[in-house]
Protein backbone atom coordinates (compact mmCIF):
# COMPACT_ATOMS: atom_id res chain seq x y z
CA UNK A 1 0.00 0.00 0.00
CA UNK A 2 3.27 2.58 1.00
CA UNK A 3 5.16 1.64 -2.76
CA UNK A 4 1.85 1.77 -4.85
CA UNK A 5 0.07 4.59 -2.67
CA UNK A 6 -1.38 6.08 -6.39
CA UNK A 7 -2.34 3.08 -7.89
CA UNK A 8 -3.70 1.59 -4.51
CA UNK A 9 -6.46 4.98 -4.36
CA UNK A 10 -7.13 4.48 -7.98
CA UNK A 11 -8.20 0.42 -7.01
CA UNK A 12 -9.96 1.40 -3.86
CA UNK A 13 -11.88 4.16 -5.22
CA UNK A 14 -12.99 2.19 -8.38
CA UNK A 15 -14.04 -0.45 -5.91
CA UNK A 16 -16.03 2.07 -3.76
CA UNK A 17 -17.65 3.46 -7.45
CA UNK A 18 -18.61 0.17 -8.28
CA UNK A 19 -20.56 -0.72 -5.11
CA UNK A 20 -22.27 2.27 -5.67
CA UNK A 21 -23.48 1.43 -8.94
CA UNK A 22 -24.88 -1.75 -7.49
CA UNK A 23 -27.45 0.25 -5.36
CA UNK A 24 -28.88 1.62 -9.18
CA UNK A 25 -31.35 -1.39 -9.76
CA UNK A 26 -33.14 -0.78 -6.29
CA UNK A 27 -32.90 2.93 -6.89
CA UNK A 28 -34.75 2.97 -10.13
CA UNK A 29 -37.36 0.76 -8.19
CA UNK A 30 -38.51 3.02 -5.61
CA UNK A 31 -38.54 5.62 -7.75
CA UNK A 32 -40.81 3.54 -10.41
CA UNK A 33 -42.79 2.46 -6.48
CA UNK A 34 -42.46 -1.03 -7.43
CA UNK A 35 -39.72 -1.54 -4.65
CA UNK A 36 -41.89 -4.25 -2.69
CA UNK A 37 -40.96 -6.21 -5.20
CA UNK A 38 -38.03 -7.18 -3.44
CA UNK A 39 -37.67 -9.36 -0.61
CA UNK A 40 -37.46 -8.19 3.02
CA UNK A 41 -33.75 -7.01 3.77
CA UNK A 42 -32.85 -5.50 0.39
CA UNK A 43 -33.45 -2.46 1.21
CA UNK A 44 -31.20 -2.55 4.27
CA UNK A 45 -28.35 -4.24 2.30
CA UNK A 46 -28.77 -2.31 -0.88
CA UNK A 47 -28.17 0.84 1.58
CA UNK A 48 -25.32 -0.54 3.79
CA UNK A 49 -23.49 -1.44 0.33
CA UNK A 50 -23.99 2.82 -1.00
CA UNK A 51 -22.92 3.69 2.34
CA UNK A 52 -19.71 1.84 2.58
CA UNK A 53 -19.36 2.71 -1.22
CA UNK A 54 -19.53 6.40 -0.47
CA UNK A 55 -17.14 5.97 2.37
CA UNK A 56 -14.13 4.01 0.45
CA UNK A 57 -14.50 6.52 -2.48
CA UNK A 58 -14.70 9.52 0.00
CA UNK A 59 -11.52 8.26 1.87
CA UNK A 60 -9.93 7.06 -1.44
CA UNK A 61 -10.21 10.77 -2.97
CA UNK A 62 -8.49 12.18 0.39
CA UNK A 63 -5.81 10.04 -0.49
CA UNK A 64 -6.39 7.32 2.85
CA UNK A 65 -6.07 4.07 1.65
CA UNK A 66 -6.18 2.49 4.94
CA UNK A 67 -9.38 3.91 6.10
CA UNK A 68 -10.85 3.11 2.86
CA UNK A 69 -9.13 -0.81 2.72
CA UNK A 70 -11.14 -0.85 6.46
CA UNK A 71 -14.35 -0.01 4.92
CA UNK A 72 -13.73 -2.36 1.94
CA UNK A 73 -12.48 -5.33 4.84
CA UNK A 74 -16.09 -4.29 7.53
CA UNK A 75 -18.07 -4.62 4.10
CA UNK A 76 -17.98 -8.43 4.28
CA UNK A 77 -18.90 -8.89 7.79
CA UNK A 78 -21.49 -6.42 7.44
CA UNK A 79 -22.88 -7.94 4.30
CA UNK A 80 -23.10 -11.66 6.06
CA UNK A 81 -24.87 -9.96 9.06
CA UNK A 82 -27.35 -8.41 7.42
CA UNK A 83 -27.67 -11.46 4.79
CA UNK A 84 -28.28 -13.99 8.16
CA UNK A 85 -30.29 -11.81 9.76
CA UNK A 86 -32.35 -9.54 7.46
CA UNK A 87 -32.42 -11.52 4.17
CA UNK A 88 -32.08 -15.32 4.99
CA UNK A 89 -34.86 -15.61 7.25
CA UNK A 90 -37.38 -14.37 4.83
CA UNK A 91 -36.04 -16.76 2.17
CA UNK A 92 -36.08 -19.92 4.59
CA UNK A 93 -39.85 -20.33 4.25
CA UNK A 94 -39.63 -20.15 0.59
CA UNK A 95 -36.93 -22.07 -0.44
CA UNK A 96 -36.75 -24.94 2.97
CA UNK A 97 -39.23 -26.90 4.30
CA UNK A 98 -37.78 -26.61 7.82
CA UNK A 99 -40.19 -24.64 9.19
CA UNK A 100 -42.80 -26.29 7.74
CA UNK A 101 -41.54 -29.37 9.16
CA UNK A 102 -41.38 -27.58 12.54
CA UNK A 103 -45.28 -26.58 12.24
CA UNK A 104 -46.57 -30.13 11.89
CA UNK A 105 -44.64 -31.74 15.20
CA UNK A 106 -46.12 -28.77 16.75
CA UNK A 107 -49.69 -29.95 15.62
CA UNK A 108 -48.58 -33.63 16.03
CA UNK A 109 -45.72 -33.90 18.02
CA UNK A 110 -45.24 -37.65 17.47
CA UNK A 111 -45.21 -36.95 13.55
CA UNK A 112 -46.84 -40.74 13.22
CA UNK A 113 -49.41 -41.80 10.96
CA UNK A 114 -48.69 -38.82 8.52
CA UNK A 115 -48.39 -38.56 4.52
CA UNK A 116 -48.20 -36.42 2.18
CA UNK A 117 -50.06 -36.06 -1.21
CA UNK A 118 -48.45 -34.13 -4.42
CA UNK A 119 -46.23 -32.43 -2.88
CA UNK A 120 -43.45 -31.15 -5.19
CA UNK A 121 -40.11 -33.17 -5.30
CA UNK A 122 -37.72 -31.06 -3.49
CA UNK A 123 -40.34 -30.50 -0.27
CA UNK A 124 -40.90 -33.87 -0.23
CA UNK A 125 -37.29 -34.40 0.29
CA UNK A 126 -37.03 -31.73 2.72
CA UNK A 127 -40.04 -33.06 4.55
CA UNK A 128 -38.32 -36.58 4.88
CA UNK A 129 -35.29 -34.68 5.87
CA UNK A 130 -36.24 -32.85 8.56
CA UNK A 131 -39.18 -35.50 10.20
CA UNK A 132 -36.03 -37.73 9.88
CA UNK A 133 -38.32 -40.13 7.55
CA UNK A 134 -39.72 -41.22 4.65
CA UNK A 135 -43.08 -40.22 4.48
CA UNK A 136 -45.52 -42.35 2.60
CA UNK A 137 -47.64 -41.10 -0.47
CA UNK A 138 -51.20 -40.95 0.01
CA UNK A 139 -53.03 -42.98 -2.42
CA UNK A 140 -56.90 -42.32 -2.23
CA UNK A 141 -59.09 -45.29 -1.17
CA UNK A 142 -56.23 -47.09 -0.23
CA UNK A 143 -55.15 -46.15 3.06
CA UNK A 144 -56.15 -43.85 5.77
CA UNK A 145 -53.63 -42.02 7.92
CA UNK A 146 -54.34 -39.40 10.69
CA UNK A 147 -52.70 -36.46 9.01
CA UNK A 148 -52.35 -35.97 5.05
CA UNK A 149 -50.29 -32.77 3.62
CA UNK A 150 -50.25 -32.13 0.32
CA UNK A 151 -52.57 -30.07 -2.57
CA UNK A 152 -56.56 -30.39 -3.08
CA UNK A 153 -57.83 -33.44 -2.45
CA UNK A 154 -59.14 -35.02 -5.39
CA UNK A 155 -62.91 -35.89 -4.18
CA UNK A 156 -65.78 -34.86 -1.83
CA UNK A 157 -65.36 -38.47 0.18
CA UNK A 158 -62.24 -37.21 1.17
CA UNK A 159 -63.08 -34.10 2.14
CA UNK A 160 -65.97 -35.57 4.31
CA UNK A 161 -63.47 -38.09 5.89
CA UNK A 162 -61.24 -35.01 6.99
CA UNK A 163 -60.90 -32.09 8.20
CA UNK A 164 -58.77 -29.02 7.27
CA UNK A 165 -55.98 -28.14 9.93
CA UNK A 166 -54.55 -25.03 8.18
CA UNK A 167 -54.68 -23.80 4.23
CA UNK A 168 -51.89 -21.86 3.38
CA UNK A 169 -50.08 -20.60 0.44
CA UNK A 170 -46.45 -20.04 1.03
CA UNK A 171 -45.25 -16.51 -0.57
CA UNK A 172 -43.14 -17.44 -3.29
CA UNK A 173 -43.84 -21.00 -3.61
CA UNK A 174 -46.49 -22.14 -6.20
CA UNK A 175 -48.34 -24.52 -5.08
CA UNK A 176 -50.78 -24.51 -2.09
CA UNK A 177 -50.91 -26.37 0.91
CA UNK A 178 -53.56 -28.03 3.38
CA UNK A 179 -53.17 -30.15 5.83
CA UNK A 180 -55.43 -32.38 6.73
CA UNK A 181 -56.71 -34.65 9.63
CA UNK A 182 -58.92 -37.51 9.63
CA UNK A 183 -62.05 -36.62 11.92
Amino acid sequence: MELKTRSMLRLLGWTGALLLLAVIPLAAAVIAGIHELFPPGYVLAASVIFLFGVLIVIFAMKSRPREAFLFVALLVPAAVEIANFAILPGLDVQISARQLAGDLLKADPSGKDFAIYQLPRAWRYGMDFYLNRDLPEWVPGKSEPEWILGGPVPDIQTEIRYKIEFNETLRGIPFTLFLYRRK
